[in-house]
């Protein structure tokens, strides 16, 4: 709610005309110069700078937030369990965002942090892709027989359609579009397949947990690694939310968590 205010304060016109920056009440409830003060130091350190959207915005959103508080404690929302849970859920989440970005603040990603994981990330990678059509069954006998009808010129796509166990490729004639072989997720599948030629169809079912696979390689080739200028966002990226996860999990870890009787609390 607050975000919309502040987006709505940045635009001219959209608030209504200035007030006069003076305590006032709702319903009773008393709204000091100084709450207001603090509201605007917070707009104004996201972006708004005209001083009379500051005062309208401040004044707008602490109305709507005393109504809405007010409303939900004539409402008894105050003292619901539920409500109770979802607060301290939303005000963690709200203090480790807060947290996390100070502690981002004081410890920046290095250029050298940056550059280490990028070649590391350059060293594991695999150029290779493949497109490639399998048929899934559940004996070699299947398998071998399909393999002999392609042979003499059956379509590959209907056999998969008809035949195929796997369902999220059979609809669609088998095919597997362009994938790096790292992603191909049945061990092995990706090196048998990478060691034919496109429009070679695998001379023997190949074996896996899932049962027997029937393989025609469609194409393949090499796709280079992106270069560093490329990619170093979605590294800097990766890393800073690498960076936050571990911080989070180090204040759980050096916590000290001691197990205590209830009794203790019920005397």
């Amino acid at each position: 709610m607050l975000e919309s205010f502040v987006l709505a304060a940045a635009l001219a016109g959209v608030l209504p005309a200035a007030v006069a920056q003076t305590a006032f009440t709702v319903n009773g409830q008393f709204v000091s110069v100084e709450e207001q003060k603090q509201l605007m130091d917070f707009l104004r350190a996201n972006g708004v700078t005209n001083e009379k959207q500051l005062k309208n915005a401040a004044r707008s959103i602490l109305l709507e937030q005393k109504i809405i508080e007010q409303a939900a404690r004539n409402e008894g929302l105050l003292e619901d369990p539920r409500v109770r849970v979802l607060t301290s859920e939303k005000q963690a989440q709200l203090y480790g965002s807060i947290l996390s970005r100070r502690y981002a603040s004081e410890h920046p990603i290095t250029e050298e942090q940056v550059r280490n994981r990028y070649d590391s990330l350059l060293s594991s990678y695999d150029p290779h892709e493949i497109k490639f059509r399998h048929i899934l069954v559940k004996t070699p006998e299947e398998a071998r027989e399909i393999i002999q009808s392609l042979k003499v010129g059956s379509d590959f796509g209907s056999l998969a359609k008809e035949r195929s166990l796997d369902q999220s490729t059979s609809q669609n004639g088998g095919q597997i579009p362009f994938t790096n072989i790292r992603n191909v997720l049945v061990p092995g599948l990706a090196e048998a397949i990478l060691a034919l030629q496109p429009g070679d169809l695998l001379p023997v079912p190949f074996k896996s947990k899932l049962g027997y696979h029937v393989v025609l390689l469609e194409e393949k080739r090499e796709v280079p690694f992106p270069s560093y200028e490329e990619v170093k966002p979605k590294v800097l990226s990766e890393l800073e939310r690498l960076q936050t996860t571990e911080f989070l999990n180090g204040l759980q870890k050096d916590a000290k968590i001691l197990k205590v009787s209830d009794s203790i609390f019920q005397k």
